[in-house]
């Protein structure tokens, strides 16, 4: 499983892609809002949401804040099956979301 370190308090930009060729695509990270600011190379009015749905080879721009406690937060992802009798890959990825605080200055 990967890991993907960030310091608590911190916003990061990741650009999620769909590189599904026929199906739709869900992500999210648990207990993170997810902030929209783009999409497919264009900036558009931000967001706020929970759950990303990216259509086939759809691109998507969002800010994850590292708010909530430090600790590990999965980042999942899963096909949808829109199209009946359409063979897909019926699993879920994922990584882990690493929160950690930075050491105190003294």
């Amino acid at each position: 499983t990967t890991i993907i370190p960030i310091q608590s308090g911190e916003t990061n930009l990741i650009r999620v892609i769909n590189a599904a060729l026929n199906q739709p695509l869900f992500f999210t990270i648990a207990n993170h809002k997810l902030t929209v600011v783009g999409a497919d190379a264009s900036y558009l009015k931000p967001f706020t949401t929970n759950i990303l749905m990216l259509g086939p080879g759809q691109t998507t721009d969002v800010l994850i804040t590292a708010n909530q406690p430090p600790s590990q937060y999965y980042i999942a992802a899963r096909a949808y099956q829109s199209a009946q009798n359409a063979p897909f890959d019926n699993t879920t990825t994922t990584a882990i979301l690493q929160t950690q605080q930075l050491p105190k200055k003294f």
